[in-house]
């Protein structure tokens, strides 16, 4: 009886303050594992800081390439988009020219009809006209 309430007491105790036994492993459970090792702990804690700044200095690294691609071949897709844009306003150039030239040809041809003007007007330019406009 006397063994249960002494259990019980040390039971509330560890309930109460369970960090002091987890210490305490924590302790026992390093101090094993650096016994056998020729490293002291604090030389152990030395190369883990140096291993740490290694493996940060390598991600900072790979970022910084990374970034550097990045703006890389975003000066790559601006070039291309610049040569792009100068084609596409040359042939819409050209392609105005060829579309006044076509819309003179239609005037001079459907002059008494413009609901047939109309209507090849809107099929050449895209251009949408109202029934009531051309009556």
């Amino acid at each position: 009886m006397k063994v249960t309430i002494e259990l019980a007491k040390i039971w509330s105790w560890i309930k109460s303050y369970w960090y002091v036994p987890l210490g305490f492993v924590i302790f026992g459970v390093l101090w094993y594992l650096t016994k056998s090792s020729d490293l002291s702990p604090w030389e152990m804690l030395q190369k883990a800081r140096a291993n740490h700044r290694q493996q940060i200095e390598d991600i900072e690294k790979i970022n910084k390439e990374k970034d550097e691609k990045i703006v890389a071949e975003e000066k790559k897709l601006k070039a291309q988009l610049e040569v792009i844009e100068k084609k596409a306003n040359e042939e819409m150039k050209n392609l105005d020219d060829d579309k006044k030239a076509r819309v003179e040809q239609l005037l001079k041809k459907n002059k008494d009809n413009p609901a047939a003007l109309a209507k090849r007007l809107s099929e050449l330019t895209g251009l949408s006209f109202n029934e009531n406009d051309v009556e």
